[in-house]
């Protein structure tokens, strides 16, 4: 089986490309199974929760992956998988390397549950991934570093990652199918280029040409970057390259009706996006709503929460607010410990956006038209789910 991962994609992107008569491979998987709209992605819909939630079938409060960047406060810091290339450098490179090669996986991931990987296996059924970035899995796997790698994270990179049998992540991890191993092995910026969607297609199709696993992860990242960059406008033309590669797999076995009936396929995305505006109107600035609460600022080492009223992190579009004490959203708002005018006492305060009464959120509106402000409260979707605050 091939489970198809194409990140960030909308249903309705989705629809338009395969019907455009552009994507054909997308078109040809639809009309061969069943189609399922109306399924509904986790909160927050933020990748490596999302797709946490897809290798381990539980939802975040379980998996333990809250998002891209959260703050850790047993270990008093903040927790960077890749969000914002001023963030990460703040934090280090190489303490960012580290939470997404070995925390993720191997800490934050809850050894509570079970990878899709690690299932497989107990049931003597053999997995394989490509580019996913959560992986674990029962197999141990020696990286692969280049020479830069090397001098920039030595004090980082672990020496073994465990994930699926046939593990396979930029050119750094690979399997013992070795497959994709016909291109020539890159140096510098070429070693990278791995990490796309074509070399995810081209290890994908070597692993079903070798009947190297039962299962086979082919992840597609680049529809969500690029979405993430031009909005969801661009995602027919981004789906239309992704189109591309899964008939480079399609064609593993001579014809499309052949590979189809010597693999499954089930092909879905870890969430959706959604258009914003970019203008002043339409952004919160935390910097300007939170100047009156002290913040842990993004930095090496830990720094205590317990010292400070809020830590705030960024993810994409979205953003996580820590409060101190272990407090937790009520249905007024965030509430925090506020400066008193002398730096006194200090007392609770509701938190709004200047010249919004406390007990309303402010919301972003899409480009295609304003979203009413509503009453701070329960919040529902069209399933009857709601966001539930964390630990």
């Amino acid at each position: 089986m091939v489970l198809v991962v194409i990140d960030g994609m909308r249903s309705d992107a989705f629809e338009q490309a395969a019907s455009s008569g552009r994507a054909p491979a997308l078109q040809f998987l639809r009309d061969r199974g069943s189609y399922v709209r109306d399924s509904v992605a986790i909160f927050p819909t933020i990748t490596p929760a999302a797709t946490s939630t897809l290798v381990t079938g539980e939802v975040p409060a379980r998996h333990g992956i809250p998002g891209m960047c959260w703050y850790d406060r047993d270990h008093q810091r903040f927790v960077n998988y890749g969000q914002s290339r001023g963030v990460a450098m703040a934090e280090g490179l190489g303490q960012v390397v580290e939470d997404f090669l070995v925390y993720l996986n191997h800490e934050h991931l809850s050894g509570d549950v079970r990878t899709i990987h690690e299932q497989l296996h107990e049931l003597g059924l053999s997995s394989g991934a490509t580019n996913f970035m959560v992986f674990r899995g029962p197999f141990e796997h020696r990286l692969e570093p280049g020479l830069m790698e090397r001098l920039l994270f030595r004090k980082h990179l672990p020496r073994t990652v465990r994930g699926p049998k046939e593990h396979y992540f930029a050119d750094v991890v690979r399997g013992p199918a070795d497959a994709g191993g016909r291109r020539k092995r890159g140096r510098g910026l070429e070693r990278h280029t791995r990490h796309n969607d074509k070399w995810a297609a081209e290890v994908t199709r070597d692993l079903l040409e070798q009947g190297a696993a039962d299962m086979i992860l082919f992840y597609l990242h680049e529809n969500d970057h690029v979405s993430h960059h031009g909005g969801p406008v661009t995602q027919v033309d981004n789906l239309v390259r992704a189109d591309e590669h899964i008939g480079s797999v399609l064609d593993t076995f001579g014809t499309w009706e052949r590979t189809l009936h010597e693999a499954g396929f089930v092909l879905t995305a870890d969430h959706g996006q959604t258009a914003i505006g970019d203008d002043a109107e339409h952004v919160i600035e935390f910097g300007e709503v939170l100047a009156d609460f002290r913040r842990v600022k993004p930095g090496p080492g830990p720094d205590p929460l317990e010292d400070h009223d809020l830590a705030v992190c960024g993810n994409g579009r979205a953003a996580r607010v820590h409060v101190r004490g272990g407090q937790r959203s009520g249905p007024r708002g965030v509430r925090a410990g506020r400066r008193g005018p002398r730096g006194g006492g200090r007392a609770p305060q509701p938190l709004a956006p200047p010249g919004r009464p406390p007990g309303h959120r402010r919301h972003r509106r899409g480009r295609d038209g304003p979203h009413p402000r509503v009453p701070a409260g329960p919040v529902a979707d069209p399933v009857g789910h709601g966001p539930r605050p964390d630990r």
